[in-house]
């Protein structure tokens, strides 16, 4: 096989490793749907921009992946850094058949990682809109409370612009803000929660996190940064944590993009010893984002 295709090859091999990400965690692949949310979805046409907004645990990824279920190419963005659907946590993440575009945001709660959430989002739609997919799906964190929660779909929004919008609530009253936002930009569907939405305890989400960090990081080598050269191009975002155990993991970005995450091993004045996956073929990067998280990853 020549050069191109060996290089096709091991592209290839990275996304089927990150496609199986997208197998641990809570979310079927065959969700069970209530006969309204079915109803919505044969309103959605090709061409349409969906929003998919609610709180924790009412649905959100359930409806998407019924929705895409129904286009043969849609385009699905997933902002929920915590619990990734198809990448690792501290991540956000795009997919356009067995295409993974990622953008580390270093944190796994939305709450603290607002802007970089936002970017990622403009750097996705750029990337993804020339393809021209049937369908462009976004699933949205649940983080709805509060006055930053608000800002953040109404950015959300004005950079999407969604002609659909599905709000997921058993609380309208939590929701009051939210769906004046966005009746001003799309129409408006609003669905109680699925009876089949699994709830799972902060411990179990942990837990997942922790599996995907795990599946990620499974075969790994060592590389070394030398920080006279390239601290520069280090950003370092990591928020105050005091009498924990934490991991600090960075970003490699590349053309927008996140190329690779690595767990920071050892640091010293001049070199910085870093863990990535065994089989990612290391490139040039552009910059580097750094933040350290509030769980041990063993490697």
């Amino acid at each position: 096989m020549n050069k191109k295709g060996d290089d096709r090859k091991k592209h290839e091999k990275i996304n089927e490793a990150e496609i199986k990400l997208s197998k641990i965690g809570k979310f079927s692949q065959t969700p069970k749907i209530p006969k309204n949310w079915a109803e919505v979805i044969k309103e959605i046409r090709k061409k349409d921009r969906v929003i998919i907004v609610g709180g924790v645990d009412v649905g959100k990824t359930s409806f998407t992946i019924a929705l895409e279920r129904k286009f043969k190419n849609p385009a699905v963005i997933d902002l929920d850094p915590g619990q990734q659907r198809f990448f690792i946590p501290t991540c956000v993440s795009a997919k356009y058949k067995n295409k993974i575009l990622k953008f580390f945001v270093g944190s796994t709660s939305p709450r603290f990682s607002e802007w970089l959430i936002i970017l990622a989002l403009q750097t996705f739609l750029q990337r993804l809109e020339k393809f021209k997919p049937d369908l462009f799906i976004l699933d949205t964190p649940g983080f709805i409370e509060g006055d930053r929660a608000v800002v953040l779909k109404i950015s959300e929004t004005i950079i999407f612009r969604p002609t659909k919008a599905v709000v997921i609530t058993e609380d309208k009253t939590k929701t009051e803000k939210l769906i004046e936002v966005l009746s001003k930009f799309s129409k408006v569907y609003i669905l109680d929660p699925s009876e089949d939405a699994r709830k799972i305890s902060p411990e179990e989400r942990a837990e997942i996190r922790l599996t995907k960090f795990k599946n990620y990081f499974s075969k790994t080598k060592e590389i070394i940064i030398i920080k006279e050269e390239q601290k520069k191009k280090i950003v370092d975002i990591s928020p105050k944590i005091e009498d924990q155990e934490v991991t600090k993991l960075i970003g490699f970005f590349r053309n927008g993009l996140t190329e690779v995450v690595g767990i920071i091993k050892e640091q010293s004045e001049s070199e910085m010893k870093i863990i990535i996956p065994e089989d990612y073929e290391w490139k040039n990067w552009d910059f580097a984002i750094s933040s350290t998280i509030k769980s041990i990853i063993p490697i």
